[in-house]
């Protein structure tokens, strides 16, 4: 996993930076949007029971529930109507000036278990309007209701302390970065992932069956020379066809063909001389296409295929499988940059400007200068 992702972050860091800036600023923003700091607090109401007399008999009539059984089913009801009670709630909202669904979303009423009290709970955006929400069902609950008779429920406890509550906004910083970190590296693997470019001799050895040389790193011209090296290494070889993928630079292989004609000349001087015949380089242009580089191909001993850094793998598959197809197994191939860029070699002299360099006649061997 770490050498995908270094790599992935090597080739797409700027796309990374940038998908990790922008989510990182969007997770803050939406954070900060939606995680405000609210005020909370809760205020205790009580169903009163009748005072009884000496006989145990009420002194008066009296709607007060008279045992506190009956002040435990009462505010059971209560609660109920302190929750949901349009009337209510709409006094409620009228005062505060806001809504009922306002109100809905932010009151909490629950029963007190095992006892006639009732817990309500309100979060507002402020401390003011918390203390406004309680003074003005305090109020109302003093003045005579529809569903709750004026003095059945009192105010056993007011809200003395508002409890501020941040949620999530001092965490937004973090929740940025580590969604941005998360994107960013997420992004850049996907892209590595869908990428099917071959930039490097590790991709391109994962797709050809053939020795690969990397002409990008390194002495180019020592490069070359092994390559020639490694073509007259298993037999005799007099023609090398010389061929590119589909989407090929024909320029870039023109002056490859050129070095290699050149590298062909050291290595015959200093250790070739007289034992073989001189090679000759020629170019066959794209393999894929209309099957023309493929019938030079298989006239010559041996092929030499190029391929740009950054072809696509498509293109390097269907160059492998028409020389499979027509028998060709001898095959070197290389990475060449210039393969991308054929105005770099435009200077260059072209293959068929090249002289040759074969004797004519089978047998005949081409002559090398004595540089002894």
């Amino acid at each position: 996993m770490r050498q995908p992702l270094g790599k992935a972050l090597r080739r797409f860091w700027l796309v990374a930076v940038l998908a990790a800036v922008v989510s990182g600023l969007a997770a803050y923003a939406a954070v900060g949007s939606v995680s405000r700091t609210t005020y909370v607090a809760n205020a205790l109401y009580i169903v009163p029971t009748a005072p009884a007399t000496a006989d145990g008999e009420t002194s008066a009539p009296t709607t007060l529930p008279t045992s506190p059984y009956d002040a435990e089913r009462l505010a059971q009801n209560y609660a109920l109507v302190l929750g949901e009670d349009a009337q209510l709630l709409d006094g409620l909202a009228a005062t505060l000036g806001v809504t009922r669904s306002h109100l809905l979303a932010r009151v909490v009423v629950e029963n007190v278990p095992s006892s006639a009290a009732i817990r309500v709970t309100y979060t507002g955006d402020s401390a003011a309007e918390v203390e406004n929400y309680f003074t003005a069902l305090t109020d109302l609950l003093n003045a005579p209701q529809p569903n709750i008779p004026q003095g059945n429920l009192r105010a056993l406890s007011l809200p003395n302390d508002t409890t501020e509550q941040a949620g999530l906004a001092p965490l937004a910083p973090v929740i940025a970065v580590v969604v941005g970190l998360l994107v960013g590296v997420g992004g850049a693997l996907l892209l590595e992932r869908m990428d099917s470019r071959l930039r490097t001799a590790s991709d391109l050895r994962r797709v050809v069956p053939w020795p690969v040389f990397d002409l990008t790193r390194g002495q180019r011209s020592a490069r070359v020379q092994t390559v020639v090296l490694r073509i007259l290494s298993e037999s005799p070889t007099r023609h090398v066809a010389v061929a590119t993928v589909p989407g090929g630079s024909a320029g870039a292989v023109d002056a490859l063909v050129h070095e290699v004609r050149s590298a062909s000349l050291a290595v015959f001087s200093a250790e070739r001389r007289g034992s073989s015949p001189y090679p000759n380089w020629h170019p066959v242009g794209e393999l894929g296409t209309d099957g023309a580089a493929e019938r030079r191909a298989l006239e010559g001993d041996a092929v030499l295929l190029v391929v740009g850094s950054g072809a696509r793998a498509r293109d390097v598959e269907t160059a492998v499988s028409s020389l499979h197809d027509v028998g060709v197994e001898s095959v070197v191939v290389v990475l060449d940059a210039a393969a991308r860029r054929p105005r770099e070699h435009q200077g260059a002299p072209r293959a068929a400007e090249q002289p040759e360099l074969e004797t004519a006649g089978d047998d005949a061997v081409h002559a090398v200068p004595d540089r002894r």
